[in-house]
């Protein structure tokens, strides 16, 4: 029923809807659900699913999905992400995706699973 498309960048800085509207940022993200992870390091990544409804391609907002990450460069057990929902506070609604900033290590490839209402998704993906 769904696309996902799995986003990894730099970490990102987050706002509330309030902190927006008030500072005007022209990077990062607006949070819409959830809280934003606190983690730091050289390894923190910005981890972000995007999911669109198979059928008609619209961005899934309001949703609930889980997002998990097993590092398989390590043999690791998954970890839970923390999910939130946002979306870059100049891209609007076509850029809302789940997700939040984690550890990801450099040269290690991960096994993402996102499950969403009984479906699941698994993605792969290599930290370079």
């Amino acid at each position: 029923s769904y696309v996902v498309a799995l986003d990894v960048g730099p970490p990102e800085v987050m706002y509330s809807p309030d902190q927006v509207a008030s500072q005007h940022p022209t990077t990062g993200e607006v949070m819409l659900g959830g809280a934003m992870t606190d983690v730091s390091g050289p390894d923190v990544r910005h981890l972000e699913a995007h999911i669109c409804n198979r059928a008609s391609g619209s961005v899934v907002t309001g949703a609930n999905p889980t997002i998990s990450a097993q590092d398989t460069t390590a043999s690791t057990p998954s970890q839970d992400v923390p999910v939130a929902a946002m979306q870059g506070v100049t891209s609007g609604t076509s850029d809302y995706h789940y997700g939040n900033n984690v550890v990801l290590h450099s040269g290690h490839t991960y096994a993402i699973t996102v499950k969403l209402n009984g479906e699941t998704a698994n993605l792969s993906y290599r930290v370079s």
